[in-house]
């Protein structure tokens, strides 16, 4: 059987998940009990932006303690507008140095995914990469509050996601994850 260089490239290119949600959904937790899922013959990369003081993302999923698993920093701000650039280098570096089987990506809670996707679907990368699966961690107690259905952000997330996962529902009443009241406020 003749396998053409098309298809061998797109045989060979790494998938890569998208994981983002607004701010303290858990979007940092869902990556570790991801990777606790990842299978041992397979080396994955994390690919993390959170640009506050303290790195705690880069340090939570570093703790994991697999050789098989790299966590790659992107530093300089937000990728998707200030650290783009950065992005660009460290997923670069990345599949250079390390060709993992499997990239998860975790921007910022107040990352905005659309030019993210740009930069994973651009030309700069069709031969290396692919775009899996998009997924959206929420709050569902968020989406009843103003400030979150006018946001851009929040709503280009949910919107241009794969996949939903809500969170935090162990957080709302028992009346108001079940029955008219649930439908009505979320």
């Amino acid at each position: 059987m003749h396998v053409s260089v098309k298809d061998k490239i797109m045989l060979e290119r790494i998938p890569v998940n998208l994981i983002t949600g607004y701010l303290g959904v858990g979007k940092t937790t869902a990556i570790v009990n991801l990777l606790k899922q990842k299978p041992e013959d397979e080396k994955w990369a994390v690919l993390v932006n959170d640009f506050g003081e303290v790195s705690i993302d880069h340090l939570t999923l570093a703790s994991e303690g697999d050789k098989e698993l790299q966590v790659v920093e992107v530093e300089g701000g937000c990728i998707c507008c200030s650290a783009a650039q950065n992005m660009h280098f460290s997923l670069q570096m990345m599949l250079t140095r390390l060709r993992p089987n499997r990239i998860l990506i975790e921007p910022t809670g107040m990352g905005h995914p659309a030019s993210i996707l740009d930069l994973l679907r651009s030309r700069a990368f069709s031969n290396d990469i692919y775009v899996d699966t998009t997924i959206c961690i929420l709050n569902p107690a968020q989406l009843s509050r103003e400030r979150y259905q006018t946001d851009g952000t929040y709503l280009d997330q949910i919107s241009l996601a794969d996949v939903l996962v809500a969170n935090k529902t162990d957080l709302r009443s028992e009346e108001r994850r079940v029955g008219k009241e649930c439908r009505s406020r979320w």
